[in-house]
């Protein structure tokens, strides 16, 4: 999709980079989704005035919540007439006296890994085969090295799309690259194409010689299974649906009153949380099903969401699936692509301003600021958008294949709630021979 992007990035501090961009008109669109804990530098090649121009009113007119801060984005130029550009539209201009340019030769050369990674599927995978004939065969993955059992089958017939499972960053990508050094070192990269939740995972892609869409997996949950249902009258003050693990930091939400909180399964022992700490009104001892998810999202004003980091964070999109404001601490791994400020309240992470938020966000839909059915209808219009990337994406492989399908037409056979199914790694090292 972005096929002369180039891109580098270095290290602020462990967890903050600066991203060297080369050949930007096709990531314009997705500025607004860039994170204010990084530096973005544009560097200006065959790009005109009207880009410029683009890139102005995308940040206008496209703000999530936080908004993207637009100190943290430069463009780079080489003469005074694209610093002109900058000023009519309020952009920040650096001259090009260090030749940033030299910053894109930089190569990251890979190494063998001695050992998988810890967090690697064990006995299953998570997996679809999405499409198959006898000249190509496409496939959704959830992660890269977590599915290490699988690696070494991948042939260059196949397509792989890759959903991000965990937050991503730097390191990760760069692991990723090690991952298939090691074991599939002639597997084309370029056939691996990462389902960014935002901008970064598109550039780390493309730095590290994958493909990318902008395409949050969470834009793959069925509309009709969360949904507003106006005849449950609200008498939960808030819901949280997250594991009583600690780094979901469920902790947070211990002052709030007429808490409804949907335990989920815990996974990590050491990290387990006393949840008795919380003022639940509602707390389920067993697995719910979906259709009680849903009633309880309809009874309550508000949703809550604390981790710092992660992947899908499907409870995020449920929540506005269903109509509901959310309350959240600032966090990375793209659950923040979904949030404006029509349907969020990004806060601290401290007990008391979260409780200050939910009384807030009654408020708000008191006064209708909150509008259940706008909160839903956005939620669903950007989903459609990453949905169309998606197809749009198989579209390309199915013409430069000559396959005479309508990806539309495919996508609408073969949907499926989240896309992905668990299976056995024999199971799936069969669907791959």
């Amino acid at each position: 999709m972005f096929n002369t992007l180039e891109v580098f990035s270095e290290y602020i501090t462990s967890d903050s980079y600066k991203f060297y961009i080369k050949h930007f008109i096709d990531i314009i669109p997705y500025l607004p989704f860039s994170n204010n804990y990084n530096t973005y530098y544009l560097i200006i090649t065959d790009e005109t005035e009207t880009d410029i121009f683009k890139i102005n009113n995308h940040l206008n007119n496209n703000k999530k919540n936080p908004e993207f801060d637009r100190n943290q984005l430069f463009i780079v130029g080489i003469n005074e007439t694209h610093k002109e550009w900058c000023i009519k539209n309020n952009l920040l201009f650096i001259l090009d006296e260090n030749d940033m340019y030299n910053h894109l030769e930089n190569k990251f050369i890979p190494s063998i890994l001695s050992e998988p990674p810890s967090w690697k599927f064990k006995n299953h995978q998570l997996f679809m085969e999405y499409f198959k004939d006898d000249q190509i065969q496409m496939i959704c993955i959830e992660g890269l090295e977590h599915n290490w059992n699988i690696l070494p089958y991948l042939k260059n017939n196949m397509y792989v799309f890759i959903t991000w499972p965990c937050y991503f960053h730097k390191w990760l990508y760069e692991f990723t690259v090690n991952t298939m050094y090691t074991l599939n070192n002639n597997f084309n990269k370029k056939n691996i194409i990462w389902l960014s939740p935002d901008l970064d995972g598109i550039l780390w892609a493309y730095e590290y010689g994958y493909s990318a869409i902008l395409c949050n997996q969470n834009c793959f949950l069925d509309y009709n299974k969360f949904k507003i249902n106006n005849n449950n009258n609200i008498i939960y003050d808030a819901v949280m649906n997250c594991r009583p693990e600690l780094w979901k930091r469920p902790y947070l939400a211990e002052k709030i009153d007429n808490l409804a909180y949907i335990k989920g399964y815990t996974f990590d022992k050491e990290q387990l949380y006393d949840y008795t700490n919380l003022s639940c009104k509602f707390m389920n001892e067993q697995r719910i099903p979906e259709e009680e998810v849903n009633k309880i999202y309809n009874q309550s004003y508000c949703g809550l969401i604390f981790s710092e980091s992660e992947g899908a964070c499907y409870s995020s999109s449920e929540y506005l699936l269903c109509g509901l404001p959310i309350i959240s601490s600032q966090s990375r791994g793209g659950r923040d692509t979904w949030y404006t400020t029509n349907n969020s309240i990004i806060v601290n992470a401290d007990k008391d301003s979260i409780k200050e938020a939910v009384e807030l966000c009654k408020y708000n839909i008191l006064k209708n600021k909150f509008n259940r059915e706008e909160i839903r209808n956005t939620h669903v219009e950007l989903s459609n958008s990453m949905r169309k990337n998606f197809i749009q994406y198989t579209q390309t492989i199915f013409n430069k294949h000559n396959i005479t399908i309508d990806a539309n037409e495919h996508w609408n056979k073969v949907y499926f709630h989240k896309m992905k199914y668990c299976i056995n790694t024999d199971e799936c090292i069969s669907y791959l021979l």
